[in-house]
Protein backbone atom coordinates (compact mmCIF):
# COMPACT_ATOMS: atom_id res chain seq x y z
CA UNK A 1 0.00 0.00 0.00
CA UNK A 2 2.58 2.27 0.80
CA UNK A 3 4.71 1.81 -2.27
CA UNK A 4 1.38 2.17 -4.33
CA UNK A 5 0.99 5.87 -2.27
CA UNK A 6 4.69 6.85 -2.78
CA UNK A 7 4.73 5.97 -6.51
CA UNK A 8 1.56 7.77 -6.82
CA UNK A 9 2.49 10.60 -4.94
CA UNK A 10 6.53 10.48 -7.53
CA UNK A 11 3.73 10.12 -10.89
CA UNK A 12 2.37 13.47 -9.65
CA UNK A 13 5.24 15.64 -9.14
CA UNK A 14 7.73 14.32 -11.32
CA UNK A 15 6.63 11.50 -14.06
CA UNK A 16 3.87 13.53 -15.40
CA UNK A 17 6.62 16.39 -15.80
CA UNK A 18 8.62 14.83 -18.09
CA UNK A 19 8.57 16.31 -21.52
CA UNK A 20 6.17 15.10 -24.34
CA UNK A 21 7.30 11.70 -26.22
CA UNK A 22 7.44 14.00 -29.49
CA UNK A 23 10.41 16.09 -27.90
CA UNK A 24 14.41 14.75 -28.34
CA UNK A 25 14.80 11.93 -26.76
CA UNK A 26 11.09 10.79 -26.68
CA UNK A 27 11.43 7.16 -26.79
CA UNK A 28 13.24 7.10 -23.57
CA UNK A 29 10.59 9.11 -22.17
CA UNK A 30 8.01 7.38 -23.50
CA UNK A 31 9.63 3.81 -21.67
CA UNK A 32 9.55 5.74 -18.49
CA UNK A 33 6.51 6.56 -17.94
CA UNK A 34 5.21 3.15 -19.49
CA UNK A 35 7.18 1.07 -16.95
CA UNK A 36 6.83 3.89 -14.07
CA UNK A 37 2.52 3.77 -14.74
CA UNK A 38 1.97 0.25 -16.26
CA UNK A 39 1.79 -1.32 -12.55
CA UNK A 40 -0.84 1.31 -11.09
CA UNK A 41 -3.29 0.83 -13.70
CA UNK A 42 -5.86 -2.02 -13.00
CA UNK A 43 -4.91 -3.29 -16.48
CA UNK A 44 -2.10 -2.28 -18.90
CA UNK A 45 -1.48 -3.77 -22.25
CA UNK A 46 2.15 -3.47 -24.31
CA UNK A 47 3.01 0.08 -25.60
CA UNK A 48 0.50 2.42 -24.22
CA UNK A 49 2.16 5.63 -24.78
CA UNK A 50 1.26 8.86 -22.08
CA UNK A 51 1.88 12.36 -22.39
CA UNK A 52 2.56 14.77 -19.67
CA UNK A 53 0.08 16.26 -17.23
CA UNK A 54 -2.69 13.13 -17.69
CA UNK A 55 -4.35 13.01 -14.72
CA UNK A 56 -5.77 9.42 -14.16
CA UNK A 57 -7.36 7.25 -11.63
CA UNK A 58 -4.92 4.32 -12.37
CA UNK A 59 -6.57 1.91 -10.26
CA UNK A 60 -9.88 2.38 -11.92
CA UNK A 61 -8.20 2.34 -16.04
CA UNK A 62 -7.43 -0.49 -17.83
CA UNK A 63 -5.66 0.33 -21.36
CA UNK A 64 -5.27 -1.83 -23.82
CA UNK A 65 -2.07 -2.29 -26.19
CA UNK A 66 -0.88 0.15 -28.17
CA UNK A 67 -3.16 2.91 -27.24
CA UNK A 68 -2.25 6.18 -25.87
CA UNK A 69 -3.37 9.28 -23.87
CA UNK A 70 -2.96 12.39 -24.48
CA UNK A 71 -1.74 15.43 -23.04
CA UNK A 72 -3.74 16.93 -20.20
CA UNK A 73 -6.26 14.07 -20.49
CA UNK A 74 -8.36 13.51 -17.42
CA UNK A 75 -9.33 9.96 -17.29
CA UNK A 76 -11.86 8.08 -14.28
CA UNK A 77 -12.98 4.46 -14.38
CA UNK A 78 -12.99 2.98 -18.22
CA UNK A 79 -11.88 0.68 -19.96
CA UNK A 80 -9.75 1.39 -23.19
CA UNK A 81 -9.19 -0.69 -26.09
CA UNK A 82 -6.50 -2.00 -27.97
CA UNK A 83 -4.96 0.66 -30.75
CA UNK A 84 -6.62 3.34 -29.21
CA UNK A 85 -5.66 7.19 -29.36
CA UNK A 86 -6.59 9.82 -27.59
CA UNK A 87 -5.29 13.74 -28.24
CA UNK A 88 -4.65 16.51 -25.70
CA UNK A 89 -7.41 17.64 -23.09
CA UNK A 90 -9.80 14.50 -23.65
CA UNK A 91 -12.01 14.19 -20.56
CA UNK A 92 -13.44 11.02 -20.02
CA UNK A 93 -15.97 10.45 -16.83
CA UNK A 94 -17.81 7.12 -15.86
CA UNK A 95 -21.05 6.91 -13.63
CA UNK A 96 -23.02 3.83 -13.41
CA UNK A 97 -26.65 5.05 -13.87
CA UNK A 98 -29.57 2.63 -13.73
CA UNK A 99 -31.74 2.15 -16.94
CA UNK A 100 -34.35 -0.32 -16.04
CA UNK A 101 -37.44 0.69 -16.22
CA UNK A 102 -38.91 -1.43 -13.25
CA UNK A 103 -37.20 1.15 -10.94
CA UNK A 104 -39.49 3.33 -9.82
CA UNK A 105 -40.08 5.66 -6.95
CA UNK A 106 -43.36 6.61 -5.67
CA UNK A 107 -45.84 7.32 -8.79
CA UNK A 108 -42.56 7.99 -10.91
CA UNK A 109 -40.85 5.88 -13.12
CA UNK A 110 -36.88 6.29 -13.45
CA UNK A 111 -35.44 4.93 -16.40
CA UNK A 112 -36.53 4.04 -20.08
Amino acid sequence: MWLRFIKLFLYDIVIKRLPPTYYPGGAAIKTIRYYFCKGLFKACGRGVTIEPNARIAFHKVEIGNNSGIGSNALLGAVKIGDNVMMGPDVIIYSRNHFFDSRLTRGNRNYGI
